[in-house]
């Protein structure tokens, strides 16, 4: 066997519920592609430091702690 479940990782939620964090999105427009943090620091700096590349599309979803 090369693959085996070790079970769930993690929850997604299409909305904020208790004890879950938000995953930020972006939209590349040099390229078309999607960026995705769930930090607040990275995404802060990624909407200072280059607006004229990616554009915020809020949380994309929420992860279940």
């Amino acid at each position: 066997t090369v693959f085996s479940l070790d079970g769930q990782t993690y929850s997604v939620n299409p909305g904020a519920v208790p004890n879950s964090m938000p995953v930020y999105r972006f939209f590349n427009k040099t390229n078309g592609s999607h960026f995705y943090t769930a930090s607040a620091d990275e995404k802060n700096n990624v909407i200072a430091t280059w607006p004229h590349i990616y554009t915020y599309e809020g949380p994309a979803f929420w992860l279940g702690q």
